[in-house]
């Protein structure tokens, strides 16, 4: 299977998830008018919502699937990640389930290795996330 072929199979199996997590934010967060959650795709793989305070100000976040050739390791592997982020790239939070471990990466081809990784994501604090958003706006507002 080529890396094209297998990104598209698992983009398949991850969307809806990818999707779904980010309509959970939304619902934590409901003081927020975020978008609509969508579909990011392009060189990365990668869904996401965000709020516009002004045009230099605000909130992304995404899920994004890192893959192991993207980062000089082994091909054929996969981590996700939950990303929050302010206008201007200021990084508010992440979490990447094994980041830094030998265990970062499961092979995109085994769909059980990529569900349970995902499961792992899914797991997110959404209160921790909804304080660290609320928490920046509150900044930016002031």
């Amino acid at each position: 299977m080529t890396r094209e072929q297998s990104i598209r199979r698992m983009k398949g199996v991850v969307a809806p998830r990818a999707l779904d997590l980010l309509q959970r934010v939304r619902e934590a967060c409901p003081e927020v008018p975020f978008a609509e959650p969508a579909d990011e795709c392009g060189d990365d793989v990668r869904w996401g919502t965000y709020y516009e305070v002004s045009p230099d100000a605000g909130v992304d976040v995404y899920v994004e699937a890192h893959l192991s050739e993207d980062y000089g390791d082994r091909s054929g592997g996969v981590n996700f990640g939950l990303h929050i982020v302010g206008f201007g790239g200021e990084i508010l939070g992440m979490c990447c389930p094994h980041n830094y471990t030998p265990e970062v990466w499961v092979r995109r081809n085994d769909l059980s290795a990529v569900d349970a990784r995902l499961a792992e994501l899914e797991c997110v604090d959404l209160l921790g996330l909804q304080q660290t958003i609320l928490d920046h706006l509150a900044r930016q507002n002031a």
